[in-house]
């Protein structure tokens, strides 16, 4: 039995061979939820697909493993603004860059309080 609805064929899979199924597509490249979903409804055909994709496919272990989790939140801390300057000051060290006059590495120091940037060029990552 087939769907032709779409312009191609599309078995209807038994309720037996559905996990299987499921599992042969997936574990060819473990698209994650909603391309397997599509992947799925584009080949095959049963009533309950999309949510027994979306089941599997969120049980899936190499998934859970592997893939990077977007939406998660952090929750907003409020942090205490500096009385002064110097009270707090962000350093970064940049580089290996490109050289440009023999220098390589630039130091990034910003004053939280004053909001003043410096950036010193430097020839080595010791400084």
């Amino acid at each position: 039995m087939c769907d032709l609805s779409t312009g191609t064929a599309r078995p209807y899979i038994p309720k037996q061979h559905r996990q299987g199924v499921f599992s042969a597509m997936h574990n060819l490249s473990h698209p994650g939820i909603r391309r397997s979903v599509h992947l799925m409804k584009q080949r095959f055909v049963w009533p309950s697909i999309s949510s027994d994709v979306a089941k599997w496919a969120r049980h899936c272990l190499a998934c859970q493993k592997s893939k990077i989790h977007r939406h998660t939140r952090s929750p907003l801390s409020s942090f205490q603004e500096p009385s002064q300057r110097f009270d707090h000051v962000h350093l970064d060290l940049i580089g290996p860059l490109p050289p440009s006059n023999g220098y390589t590495y630039c130091l990034t120091m910003i004053d939280r309080f004053s909001k003043m940037a410096r950036g010193p060029t430097s020839q080595r990552h010791n400084c």
